[in-house]
């Protein structure tokens, strides 16, 4: 006898029927996978005919070895496959065997037919019910999916009606224009361009059926299209439509004249007061431009006056105060800024990583130092000559300037000009002790008998002076690569410092 009673549930023989008519449905593919049968069945069950597990009759019996209870087969095998004991006994390991004759006694349950719901009167057994959902018409009040795919299920009996009447994929053909689709799409969007479709006049005017084809040309002749009276421009503001249009010309002649004399009238006066506002106009035009011309030469003669006591004033400095002063006019849009030495000119190399993948070389905008030598730096990321590979190539090159013409030739620099790659992070200050942390590479470029200081002719780039392992990459790409972009600074240093 079993003891234990908290993981199976006894259920009396009224509640169990009750739980079996709530679960009755179709004999499915979905049903045919569940543990036990959930039809709806005539009378009262016998308790031996439910499976203690699912509480529903036995569905493929089978009777366990160890105590003898009936099971379905889906129920004491997923029992099995985790390892559990039996659910009566609770013996380990045990094992079953199908039971013929409890299928025998199912298959003469009396049940109703699954769509008893829905108006079916059958009743009989097991057997009796297979054949009456397989066979060749199946039971009536079945539902079965329509077979022009409209998405609907329909009962075996209603599918002609639904066919002929009521499914939107159905052939037809359209009223108007005879065109043969399906119900959906004749209805849906042809209809919305059928040229025959009838449609509503925009003008009201009280025709009934107007083909779409011939809107257009009936707009065009609508007795109520709104029309303009071609005196509104004059002032005519009254309202009407096609079909009274000759009428309201002939009776309002002298209204329409009347309103054209006031509106020439009108028209001459604004003339004659826009003409007085034009030669005012024109005249304090006049003034202005004389004006500004006698400012133009008055600013001028004082521009030329503050040169050349500028001029005279350099005249008068030291050299070294003349070179503490004109050390770097950096290029800029529109001006020249003038900076004091040790104060930079900062440029930024984009993408050094292509640069130095590619071996292409990067050069800065252009600069002018001293008296107006234009130059700019070349930089080679892969190295060249005997940092080729390892370090990083900078150069200084002159370029053709503007104000060459006025310039000594060879170069004349009464300083150094001095490169220096900046660190990523400004933790440190450039040249600071701080251990590890190696100083900022830096490139003196100083102009020597042996490199090129002659003018330089148009759309020429000279190389001025090179230094080829100006900085290893492992320094640069350890400490001055910030987002794959290196950052420069040209500053000078006087000679007399």
């Amino acid at each position: 006898m079993c003891t234990r009673t908290d993981s199976i549930r006894f259920i009396s023989a009224k509640e169990r029927n009750k739980i079996m008519t709530m679960n009755s449905g179709t004999l499915t593919k979905q049903q045919s996978t569940q543990n036990g049968y959930s039809f709806e069945f005539s009378g009262k069950i016998p308790d031996e005919l439910v499976c203690k597990m699912c509480n529903k009759v036995l569905k493929d019996p089978r009777q366990v070895v160890c105590c003898g209870q009936h099971y379905c087969q889906g129920c004491i095998e997923k029992r099995i496959n985790s390892n559990y004991t039996c659910p009566t006994c609770r013996t380990p390991s045990f094992n079953h065997f199908r039971d013929v004759h409890f299928e025998q006694r199912i298959n003469q349950l009396k049940i109703h037919c699954p769509h008893q719901k829905q108006g079916c009167k059958w009743t009989g057994d097991m057997t009796g019910l297979k054949n009456h959902l397989s066979a060749a018409q199946g039971c009536a009040y079945e539902g079965i999916p329509c077979p022009n795919k409209c998405g609907h299920t329909i009962s075996r009996k209603d599918i002609k009606e639904h066919l002929g009447k009521q499914c939107i994929q159905r052939r037809v053909k359209c009223q108007y224009c005879s065109l043969e689709n399906t119900y959906k799409v004749i209805t849906g969007s042809h209809y919305g361009v059928c040229p025959n479709y009838p449609v509503k006049c925009p003008y009201n005017c009280g025709q009934k059926t107007v083909k779409r084809s011939e809107l257009q040309k009936h707009e065009q002749t609508c007795p109520m299209k709104p029309v303009q009276c071609p005196f509104q421009s004059a002032g005519c503001q009254v309202k009407i439509v096609q079909k009274d249009f000759q009428e309201h010309m002939s009776t309002n002649t002298q209204y329409h004249l009347d309103m054209v004399t006031k509106s020439f009238d009108a028209l001459r006066s604004r003339a004659e007061s826009a003409d007085r506002e034009l030669r005012k106009v024109q005249a304090e035009m006049s003034e202005v431009r004389t004006r500004e011309e006698s400012g133009k030469k008055l600013i001028d003669r004082r521009l030329t006056a503050i040169g050349t006591n500028v001029e005279e004033l350099i005249k008068t400095c030291t050299e070294n105060q003349r070179f503490a002063v004109h050390s770097i006019r950096s290029l800029t849009d529109d001006s020249y800024h003038l900076q004091e030495i040790g104060q930079p000119i900062t440029f930024q190399m984009i993408n050094y990583s292509d640069f130095k993948r590619t071996g292409k070389i990067w050069y800065s905008s252009p600069f002018y130092v001293a008296d107006g030598y234009k130059m700019c730096v070349a930089i080679d990321s892969n190295g060249n000559g005997v940092g080729q590979g390892s370090c990083i190539t900078a150069s200084l090159c002159l370029m053709r300037g503007e104000f060459d013409d006025d310039l000594n030739w060879p170069v004349e620099l009464p300083f150094h000009l001095i490169i220096e790659i900046l660190r990523s992070s400004d933790t440190f200050e450039s040249g600071s002790p701080n251990e590890g942390v190696p100083p900022n590479p830096k490139a003196y470029m100083y102009f020597h008998e042996d490199t090129p200081q002659m003018r330089v002719t148009e759309g020429m780039m000279v190389e001025a002076r090179k230094c080829e392992n100006f900085a290893r990459h492992d320094v640069v790409e350890e400490w001055m690569l910030f987002y794959d972009a290196v950052t420069f600074k040209v500053y000078a240093e006087s000679e007399f410092l």
